[in-house]
């Protein structure tokens, strides 16, 4: 049955109806920011002056809010870089958020000059564990200048910090922003790990009378729709306004990890974010989503916001210089695709996202997908085994394949995500040339159980031999929870050894050898020990020759003592994570005292 039509409202046309109407409209707006025709023009830093008045706009849950403003002080530096406004915030809002927020970060603020609303700059400082209504804005003129370099750093008065940029992250848990945290702190910011929205204690119920604020431009503000608390949306995002919550995507596909802020200025296809760096890396290329705000949690620190991301991109950040981010709308954001397929006896599961191709970022970002791939699937912090084999794809060399495996007695999921970045991180790093990194491709396969393999004992089966022989080994291997497994090994002794007694290191390749590797810098992860069957890596095509035959941490080395580095005679496969370290020292004879030759040893191993 269909319902009945509604009857039309006959409007009345009387002189008092319109007077009444007239000041409905004057009361429904009043202490609204004001909705100029057009964009608010800059206002010069040299025209701020302590006392002026105005408001900030920033998104919270429900739209686009404002927060009143007065001007405290200009903060002139001491040396060079750029001044910064002291102001303090107020209002409703503010009163039920708690103060300046992280996220907050880029909020525009406007100040009224003449009975206009004029841009001065960005809400980009905050006094965290002190005053968390005052604030330092970024001069809106020098984010401007963003296109033309990173800038000097601004005046910071102690106790002042960058805004800290709350790291979302789309589908896993918050452990992975751990790895994010060294990048971070290097350019002087935090990470806010979020909480799940609905937490107790968040600020996701405002006052009804605290409605979404316009934007100056006459642009409605974005308010989110039905679904807020529901996964990132996949519908086509407004377009991008001051005020609204944008993410800078670290991570973008099905895994997004994002930097939380707030778009200052819109000018035809150029975006201002933050008023501060986010990792100060100059020119960037990272992809912009509009975000949602669900909830702003207080915190006696600093609160800080809570939101979703849209899937779509918004445009493409091009600059993270001292006064902020630089992002443009037209262009498609690139990166590094990247696939982690995790299988373990629980279950298994495929994360397919881009990284950026940033040296600092990249490693990091790796690791973070990584560690969201296993806890998603084993669901627990705990110890254990994994296999991983990488496949790396390169803009201009063919592609290299390589495995690596890793043992755990504690945190499993951390220990791989760990060694899952190592190469890339190494690549990032090299002396020769830019990797130019163009897929990458990791399977990790995770056991419940350690599956190590101990080095327990070596003997020797001959104690002599010249220079240019061989010495027969036993080597006695302790699988976790099995059979004791004995090798027999032939080990070649250069031709150049001296004659007297030659120690011989047995070990895991993984393992450190104690009574060489005791210095504090010496590398302790496998990728980062020297491939010490080789001599010194000179360019680029050796180091990934290097890359691919280094010895894998399954596999049990022997070495001699070098003159730079160990030189290493033989190698073997186990079937777990070699352990253990053991030494036995040889007798090498003089080439007038080698006997006669007789049969040679059996050699029951897989030494090459």
């Amino acid at each position: 049955m269909r319902p009945p039509r509604p009857r039309p409202v006959r409007r009345p046309r009387t002189a008092a109806w319109r007077a009444a109407l007239a000041v409905a409209v004057v009361v429904a707006v009043a202490g609204l920011a004001p909705t100029p025709a057009r964009a608010a023009d800059d206002l010069p830093l040299a025209d701020v002056t302590p006392g002026l008045e105005g408001y900030a706009l920033t998104e919270g849950p429900g739209g686009v809010r404002r927060m009143d403003v007065r001007v405290v002080a200009v903060q002139a530096p001491d040396g060079p870089g750029f001044p910064l406004i002291l102001v303090r915030v107020g209002g409703a809002f503010v009163d039920a958020v708690g103060g300046v927020a992280a996220g907050m970060s880029g909020s525009p603020v406007y100040l009224n000059v003449d009975g206009d609303a004029r841009l001065a700059g960005a809400i980009g400082y905050a006094f965290p564990d002190t005053d968390h209504r005052l604030a330092l804005v970024t001069p809106i003129g020098t984010m401007r200048a963003l296109e033309d370099g990173d800038g000097a750093p601004p005046a910071r008065p102690p106790g002042a910090d960058p805004l800290a940029t709350p790291v979302l992250v789309h589908g896993a848990s918050p452990r992975a922003v751990l790895h994010l945290r060294p990048a971070f702190a290097r350019a002087g910011l935090d990470v806010v790990a979020g909480t799940p929205a609905g937490a107790p204690g968040l600020a996701s119920d405002l006052a009804p009378d605290l409605a979404p604020d316009p934007v100056p431009g006459g642009a409605p503000a974005r308010l989110q729709g039905d679904g807020a608390g529901a996964s990132p949306s996949d519908a086509a995002p407004a377009p991008l306004a001051p005020g609204d919550a944008a993410g800078i995507a670290l991570a973008y596909g099905d895994v997004t990890i994002a930097a939380l802020g707030t778009v200052t200025d819109v000018r035809g296809d150029d975006v201002w974010l933050l008023g501060h760096p986010l990792l100060r890396s100059g020119p960037t290329d990272l992809t912009v989503v509009p975000a949602d705000v669900t909830a702003i949690v207080p915190s006696r620190t600093l609160p800080y916001k809570l939101a979703n991301l849209h899937d779509r991109p918004a445009a493409r950040a091009v600059r993270d210089g001292a006064a902020g981010v630089l992002a443009r709308r037209a262009g498609e954001p690139t990166g590094i695709p990247v696939s982690v397929r995790v299988d373990a006896p629980s279950g298994a599961t495929t994360l397919r996202t881009h990284v950026p191709a940033h040296p600092d970022l990249a490693p990091s970002v790796v690791a973070s997908v990584v560690q969201m791939a296993v806890d998603g699937v084993r669901d627990r912090v705990a110890g254990g085994s994994a296999d991983l084999a990488w496949e790396i794809a390169f803009a201009d060399d063919p592609s290299i394949r390589f495995v690596e495996q890793r043992r755990d007695d504690d945190d499993l999921a951390t220990a791989v995500a760990r060694l899952a970045a190592a190469p890339v991180d190494l690549l990032a790093d090299n002396p020769f040339r830019e990797a130019n990194l163009a897929r990458l491709s990791l399977v990790v396969t995770t056991h419940p159980e350690p599956r190590d393999v101990e080095v327990v004992e070596v003997a020797l089966e001959r104690p002599t031999a010249p220079p240019g022989g061989s010495v027969p080994a036993f080597v006695r291997l302790q699988p976790w929870r099995a059979d004791a497994d004995v090798r027999t090994i032939s080990v070649p002794l250069p031709d150049d050894v001296e004659p007297g007694p030659l120690e011989l290191t047995v070990r895991g390749a993984s393992v450190p050898d104690p009574r060489r590797d005791d210095r504090p810098d010496a590398p302790r992860d496998p990728l980062r020990q020297a491939i010490s069957d080789l001599p010194p890596i000179l360019s680029w095509g050796e180091l990934l020759t290097a890359l691919e035959n280094r010895p894998q941490a399954r596999e049990v080395v022997v070495e001699i003592p070098g003159t730079d580095r160990p030189r290493r005679l033989a190698r073997f496969a186990t079937d777990g994570v070699a352990t253990g370290v053991r030494h036995v020292t040889v007798q090498v004879t003089s080439p007038s005292d080698a006997p006669a030759p007789d049969d040679a040893p059996s050699n029951e191993g897989d030494a090459p």
